[in-house]
């Protein structure tokens, strides 16, 4: 994972998510202060790093994607690869993985909204919450 870089690459994405989802209660809730909108992204930050490692968490459910491609002598080869078969199988296969990669982070995501928006509701219950999904 770390060598495909999708470690660095799920950081950005949840990262991505979680800022497009403080924004929006943001529009939702005109006015709010700087000091909620930190415990709000708190919240949905939280819900994710919990989600992470759980058995229909991301992890696992991106090392199946891995894995389903490529074995372990090819990941080997992809840290040296200088034209060997290992390291050509992994530059064909990639755009492939990152795609499937793509498509596990938002089933994910979609999977987490009702928990992300309970805790927000449990945690701020005047807050507006019309442009989460």
């Amino acid at each position: 994972m770390q060598v495909m870089r999708v470690d660095s690459r799920m950081d950005a994405f949840i990262g991505k998510i979680v800022a497009v989802k403080v924004k929006r209660i943001q529009n939702d809730n005109p006015g709010i202060s700087d000091s909620l909108v930190g415990e709000i992204q708190k919240v949905i930050s939280g819900v994710y790093e919990e989600n992470l490692d759980t058995t229909d968490g991301l992890y696992p459910q991106l090392y199946q994607v891995v894995d389903k491609y490529l074995t372990e002598d090819d990941l080997r080869f992809v840290v040296n690869y200088n034209g060997s078969d290992g390291g050509q199988r992994y530059a064909k296969l990639a755009p492939q993985i990152v795609q499937n990669a793509s498509l596990v982070e938002s089933k994910w995501d979609e999977k987490l909204q009702p928990v992300i928006r309970q805790n927000l509701r449990e945690r701020f219950q005047d807050l507006k919450l019309e442009s989460m999904p």
